[in-house]
């Protein structure tokens, strides 16, 4: 997405950017309209759930992400680290169904090392 930010995420440049806070929050408006939109869209094929529960998945953890991300773009570090022990939280409670699709592991590690949250010793 053009909204999105790989070399933020990944800790290239700093970590105080609040012209790019918009884009992080309209990340998260958009997951969050996408999520409320999902049941409407669900498919009555049973066959096809799965794949309407992955989406959901997918639209929560990029809007708890996507927030945390907006709170660290503004400074706001402690209120950033406590979205983001949300976002791992839920990601790591919902891993045993997702875990072919999304390495938890690898996400919190990138995010700890790199992108500037602090790593709760919950999920290192």
């Amino acid at each position: 997405s053009e909204l999105s930010d790989t070399d933020y995420f990944n800790g290239h440049g700093p970590r105080l950017q609040p012209e790019k806070a918009g884009r992080f929050a309209q990340i998260a408006q958009t997951a969050a309209a996408f999520a409320l939109d999902l049941e409407d869209l669900r498919s009555p094929q049973p066959q096809t759930h799965r794949h309407w529960d992955f989406l959901a998945f997918h639209a929560q953890y990029t809007l708890l992400l996507s927030r945390a991300l907006e709170e660290l773009c503004l400074g706001h570090t402690e209120e950033a680290n406590r979205r983001f022990a949300a976002f791992c939280d839920y990601i790591c409670r919902q891993e045993p169904d997702w875990q072919p699709r999304l390495d938890v592991y690898r996400v919190i590690e990138v995010a700890g090392k790199y992108t500037g949250f602090s790593r709760s010793p919950a999920y290192v």
